[in-house]
This record gives C-alpha cells, sequence and structure tokens, in this order.
C-alpha cells in the first residue's frame, strides 16, 4: 500500500489538466438538478465564488506560463468566464430545480475577478518540459 501512494504521489498532473478537470467539475455541479432545498440556498450561492474564482485563478496562471501577458490572459480568463457564467445561468432555467439568476452571474464576475488578482500574485515558473518518449 505504501508503494502505490508514493507512485501516485509521484505522479505530477499537468496544469493544462488540473485546469480542465477542476473546470468541467464545476461547471457540472452548477448543472445538477437539485430539488428544493431553500434552507441550502445560501451556501449554493455562495459556492459561485470560489468556484469562478478558482477556475479562473488556475487557468490566468496557466495562460502566464505559457507566454501570455497578465493583460492577455486576464482579458482571456474574464472574456471566457463571463460566457460561461451567462450560459450556465440561462440553461439552468431548464433544469429541474435550478433557477438562472443575475446575482449568481455577479458572483461570478465576482469570482473570476478574485481569481485573476490571484493570478496575477502567483510567480509564474517556466513552463513544462516537453514531454520525453
Amino acid at each position: 500500500m505504501k508503494s502505490l501512494f508514493l507512485r501516485l504521489s509521484a505522479v505530477r498532473i499537468r496544469p493544462w489538466v488540473m485546469a480542465a478537470v477542476v473546470s468541467l467539475a464545476g461547471l457540472a455541479s452548477l448543472l445538477v438538478p437539485l430539488g428544493e432545498h431553500p434552507e441550502w440556498q445560501p451556501v449554493f450561492n455562495f459556492l459561485h465564488v470560489p468556484l469562478f474564482a478558482g477556475m479562473a485563478w488556475l487557468w490566468t496562471g496557466l495562460l502566464r506560463r505559457q507566454g501570455s501577458s497578465r493583460i492577455s490572459a486576464s482579458l482571456r480568463v474574464a472574456a471566457a468566464g463571463i460566457a460561461i457564467g451567462i450560459a450556465t445561468e440561462l440553461v439552468q432555467f431548464v433544469i429541474p430545480g435550478r433557477y438562472g439568476d443575475l446575482d449568481d452571474l455577479v458572483r461570478d464576475i465576482a469570482g473570476l475577478l478574485i481569481g485573476i488578482l490571484l493570478g496575477w500574485m502567483t510567480p509564474v515558473t517556466a513552463t513544462d518540459p516537453a514531454p520525453t518518449t
């Protein structure tokens, strides 16, 4: 068992894979039918902020590692994030127990801004080395 743990901990996950997995999992969570749970609604509403902040932070850092300037990476992440926020809020109108909401879009944008700022503050290292074969 210990050797399996050591092997798994030695696996290096590519940044774009991590960003894609986090983004897809987060977006899927916004589209899951919930039913009526009014007591949990404040929690669901709040989760928009860290979800979009995490995605923006990962993607901003990834784009910067690949050579994009801070401004270019930020604008690309903001544009994609706002488009995704609008799309998920519109799609929620047809999902049982989900309701599109302008306030959620505002929370999405707040999360994007936080994530982009974190991406600006995170030091950029060299790009990943080419895979060896």
